[in-house]
């Protein structure tokens, strides 16, 4: 990932653990590490890099991730139009190991939007990933960071979504970022648990109390933040038959959570339609 960073862009790596050898720090000489005497948690660690970063703007990378060429020319470009917008957030590609496209995603058209309104674009939940996401600082503090509460999920997206009810955005319909996908991933492992399902209701529960703070009416908060849950619940579920764990262990999992009643009819219908698949 650093090699596809240019030399003028300030850089700070949490070297978690002090686990970073001297070649790789001599290789990167040019580049600011911050060390850790323990291993820290992921969150814990984006944070230690993302606070320690002396820029207006900050964007948060794992070390698996890829800029593509026209990544810094285009954010420079969308910076210098809109001076007053504090996250811009263009689309990316999903790689696998090799560096290979699996899928991608971007917004069709530029989008510019005061707040709190970028929230209407990620309602439903975040298609952008945290690398192709690049916010002032002063956003960063004011959202309160990353909230380290998370475990398995949620935290980037919970971050953004707070910051978009929050900041002016610009969605940019450009493609300047690779987000690495694994084989056997953590989300895979854990998008099937207790978990994973609690971090969602928490990560709903507080963007429920930052919409209260809006116009958006009760209706709709109900019915965004159930989407969200019922659009996980599918997650889950499909995990659980692709792992063919059959219809008796997918529905103990589904019983162990309030049902999402304001969801769409749409995703209503793929929780049945997931659980009658299982059960054929």
């Amino acid at each position: 990932m650093l090699k596809t960073i240019p030399d003028n862009i300030d850089v700070v790596i949490s070297d978690n653990g002090n686990s970073c050898s001297a070649e790789f720090k001599e290789e990167f000489k040019n580049r600011k590490f911050i060390g850790t005497n323990h291993v820290i948690a992921p969150l814990e660690n984006w944070n230690n890099a993302a606070s320690n970063l002396d820029t207006e703007w900050i964007c948060v990378a794992c070390d698996d991730d890829i800029f593509f060429e026209n990544a810094f020319r285009e954010f420079h470009v969308y910076e210098d139009k809109y001076p007053d917008a504090e996250m811009i957030i263009f689309g990316h590609k999903n790689i696998d190991e090799e560096g290979k496209e699996i899928n991608s995603w971007k917004v069709d058209t530029l989008k510019v939007l005061d707040a709190p309104k970028g929230y209407d674009i990620f309602k439903y939940g975040v298609n952008a990933r945290i690398i192709g996401v690049v916010f002032k600082k002063d956003l960063y503090n004011r959202i309160g960071k990353f909230d380290e509460t998370f475990k398995v999920t949620a935290s980037d997206s919970d971050f953004i979504q707070l910051a978009l009810l929050n900041c002016k955005s610009v969605f940019v319909p450009e493609t300047t970022v690779g987000y690495r996908v694994w084989k056997k991933s953590a989300t895979e492992q854990t998008i099937a648990t207790k978990e994973w399902m609690e971090e969602v209701f928490y990560w709903q529960s507080k963007v429920a109390a930052e919409l209260r703070k809006t116009n958006y009416s009760n209706q709709d908060i109900r019915k965004n933040t159930n989407e969200v849950i019922g659009l996980n619940l599918i997650g889950g579920l499909s995990s659980l038959k692709k792992q063919n764990k059959g219809i008796f262990v997918s529905l103990k999992y589904l019983l162990q959570f309030k049902y999402p009643v304001y969801a769409t009819v749409k995703t209503q219908l793929r929780i049945m339609t997931c659980l009658l698949k299982t059960a054929l």
